[in-house]
C-alpha cells in the first residue's frame, strides 16, 4: 500500500512540474498569446493601427490574466497606438523597438496593481511616440528604454528606484524631465560603472523631487531651468558634467541641502537658494564661476563658506530678511559687486568674506547692531566704499562687534536717514522716482535709499524690502 501512495505522489509531482512549464500559443485577433503558469504573455503583436491589449484573455473556456510583453513584441511596425492593461506587470526588452509608427502609449494603472519593469530598448527608437505618463508603480526601467525615442518630455515615478544606462540618450527633442517628489533614493544598476542617463541633450526644464545616486548623471547637456524640490537631501556629481545650467532654483525649505560637484565650473548665471546648503571643505563656488545674479531666500540662516567664491561676473545679490551669518570667504573675490544690501536679522561675517570686491562702493547694512566680523573686508574697501546703518546705529558701528571689529573702521559710514517708503501715503500721479545719481525710475525696486520728488520737493527714502 504504501509502495502505492509512493508511486502516486511521485506521478503528481512529475504531472505538477511538467503543467508549470508547459506553455501553449494561440491567436486572437492578430495577437498571439503564451499562456504559463496560469498566466498570459503578448508574444506578437501582427495588428495595425490602435491596438488596445486585454486585461484577461480567454482559452479553452479558462480565463488568463495578461501580465507582460514578450521581447520583440513589435510584429509588423505598424501599430500607432497602443493601450497597456493594469494587469501588466512588464514590457520586456526590445518590445517595441523601431515601431517608428508608434505615436501614442496609454499605460493603465491602478491602486492595487501596474507596470512595474520596462527592460532595456523597449521603446528605443519610436520616434513618432511624444509623451508618456509612466504609471505609479514602475520599479525600473532597463537600458536606453527610450533611447532615441521622440520624447519631449517625461515624468519618473517616485516609486521607479532603479535605471539602466542610456535612458534618454539621443532623444534630440526631450525638453522636460521631471524626477516626482518622493523621499525613495534613484539608483543605478548593479554594475560599478557610472550611470549616464543622458548626454548631449538641450533641455528647457529639469526637476528633481527626490535623491539621485551620485552614479547617475548627465553628460554634457545644456540645462535652461534647473530645480531643486524640498524632499532632496543631497546632490553629488549627478549635473555636474553638464555643458551649461543657466538657472538654479533651490526650493525653499526648512532643512538644508548637501551638496558636491553639484554644476560645472562654467555657464550658471542665476541661482535662487531657498535653504541652507552644507558643502564639502573643497567645494567652492559651488554653483559656478560665471554666476550673475544671486537671491538668498527667507529660510536661509547661514550663506555657506565659498558660496560664490572669485564669481568674477556677479553683479547682484538679493538677500532676505533670515540670514544671520554670511560664512567665510562667501563672496571673495566677487570683482563686479558694486553693492550690497545685508539684512536685518545678520549678526556675523565671516573670515574674508568680502575681500577683493574691489568694485564695492556701497554697503547697506540694516543691522541695528553692528555684526561681527573677522576680517571680512580688505583696505582697500574699508578705506573707498561707504558703509550705509540704520539711522542711530552709527555710534554701534562705530565701536564694532566681537571678532576683529574691521567694520569700525570703515572710513565712511553714514546713517541712513530718511523716512520708509511703507509709510508715505501719496498717489501715483503725484510723485517721480529717482536713484541717487539721478536717474529717474517708474518704481523703486529692492532695498536702498531713493529720492522722492513730490510738490516741488526732494526728500530721502529708504525701502526695507
Amino acid at each position: 500500500m504504501k509502495q502505492i501512495y509512493r508511486i502516486a505522489s511521485i506521478v503528481f509531482l512529475f504531472y505538477s512540474l511538467a503543467t508549470s512549464v508547459y506553455s501553449q500559443e494561440f491567436t486572437v485577433d492578430g495577437i498571439t498569446y503564451n499562456l504559463s503558469n496560469g498566466e498570459a504573455k503578448v508574444y506578437k503583436i501582427e495588428k495595425s493601427g490602435a491596438v488596445t491589449l486585454p486585461h484577461k484573455i480567454q482559452y479553452n473556456d479558462i480565463e488568463y490574466p495578461v501580465t507582460s510583453i514578450s521581447r520583440n513584441a513589435n510584429g509588423n511596425n505598424e501599430i500607432t497606438k497602443i493601450t497597456i492593461p493594469s494587469s501588466i506587470k512588464e514590457i520586456e526588452e526590445s518590445a517595441f523597438y523601431g515601431c517608428s509608427n508608434l505615436q501614442e502609449l496609454v499605460i493603465n494603472d491602478s491602486s492595487e496593481e501596474g507596470l512595474k519593469n520596462i527592460g532595456s530598448y523597449a521603446f528605443s527608437g519610436c520616434k513618432g511616440l511624444k509623451k508618456i505618463k509612466l504609471p505609479s508603480h514602475l520599479e525600473f526601467i532597463g537600458d536606453c528604454a527610450f533611447a532615441k525615442s521622440g520624447l519631449t518630455e517625461i515624468s519618473i515615478p517616485s516609486s521607479t528606484t532603479g535605471m539602466g544606462v542610456s535612458v534618454f540618450t539621443g532623444c534630440a527633442s526631450l525638453k522636460k524631465i521631471i524626477f516626482e517628489d518622493g523621499n525613495t533614493t534613484l539608483k543605478r544598476k548593479s554594475y560599478s560603472m557610472d550611470l549616464l542617463l543622458a548626454d548631449g541633450l538641450h533641455l528647457d526644464d529639469v526637476y528633481v523631487g527626490r535623491d539621485i545616486s551620485s552614479s547617475i548623471t548627465f553628460e554634457s547637456c545644456t540645462i535652461e531651468n534647473l530645480t531643486i524640490g524640498t524632499e532632496v537631501n543631497e546632490v553629488r556629481k549627478t549635473f555636474y558634467n553638464c555643458n551649461a545650467i543657466k538657472n538654479i532654483i533651490i526650493n525653499d525649505s526648512k532643512q538644508s541641502l548637501k551638496l558636491n560637484k553639484f554644476v560645472p565650473e562654467r555657464g550658471s548665471e542665476r541661482v535662487y537658494i531657498g535653504r541652507d546648503i552644507d558643502i564639502d571643505a573643497n567645494s567652492a563656488s559651488i554653483f559656478g564661476l560665471d554666476i550673475k545674479e544671486a537671491e538668498i531666500g527667507p529660510n536661509v540662516l547661514s550663506i555657506c563658506t565659498g558660496a560664490f567664491e572669485n564669481c568674477q561676473k556677479l553683479e547682484k545679490v538679493t538677500i532676505s530678511e533670515g540670514v544671520r551669518l554670511i560664512d567665510n570667504h562667501a563672496f571673495y573675490g566677487c570683482t563686479s559687486l558694486e553693492t550690497i544690501h545685508l539684512p536685518k536679522t545678520l549678526t556675523g561675517i565671516g573670515y574674508q568674506c568680502f575681500v577683493g570686491c574691489k568694485r564695492l562702493k556701497e554697503i547697506y547694512c540694516y543691522a541695528e547692531e553692528c555684526p561681527g566680523d573677522k576680517v571680512s573686508f580688505d583696505s582697500y574697501t574699508l578705506e573707498n566704499a561707504i558703509l550705509y546703518v540704520p539711522q542711530g546705529a552709527l555710534e554701534s558701528y562705530n565701536r564694532g562687534n566681537s571678532g576683529t571689529g574691521y567694520i569700525r573702521q570703515f572710513k565712511n559710514k553714514v546713517e541712513m536717514n530718511g523716512t520708509s517708503i511703507d509709510e508715505l501715503n501719496i498717489s501715483e500721479n503725484e510723485v517721480s522716482w529717482y536713484s541717487l545719481n539721478g536717474t529717474k525710475l517708474e518704481q523703486p525696486k529692492g532695498k536702498g535709499i531713493f529720492l522722492l520728488r513730490k510738490n516741488g520737493k526732494i526728500q530721502k527714502v529708504i525701502r526695507n524690502n
